[in-house]
């Protein structure tokens, strides 16, 4: 009976290792997963989300990229681009805008309430 416990429990142990394993491979080493970053939107091309702010509006987009698309550069020294997403990230990178059925504040254009979807 102890040995099978043994066998069991060395079991799970090496299963709990090799998730570890393959998660810091995953998401560390691979960078393979999405990040949601809220950029600036012009209102009068897209139907933008609205932000709060002290005095005025704020209006942005939501891009979609994988991790290992972003470019490396120092975020707490404000040296940081806006993101954006390029042809050569194919599907890897997508925007989104504010749907107006949705619940949350939306500025909706002129140009994208004429267009059709």
């Amino acid at each position: 009976m102890r040995r099978k416990f043994t066998f069991v429990l060395s079991l799970l142990l090496i299963g709990f290792c090799v998730s570890i394993l393959f998660s810091v491979y995953h998401f560390y080493i691979r960078q393979d997963y999405m990040t949601v970053t809220p950029v600036t939107c012009d209102p009068s091309l897209h139907s933008c989300f609205v932000g709060d702010s002290l005095l005025t509006p704020t209006f942005y987009k939501l891009i979609h990229r994988k991790a290992y698309l972003i470019e490396r550069c120092r975020a707490w020294a404000g040296e940081c681009p806006e993101q954006q997403c390029k042809p050569s990230d194919g599907v890897n990178c997508f925007e989104s805008y504010c749907d107006t059925s949705s619940e949350i504040p939306c500025s909706v254009s002129e140009q994208a309430s004429s267009s059709p979807l």
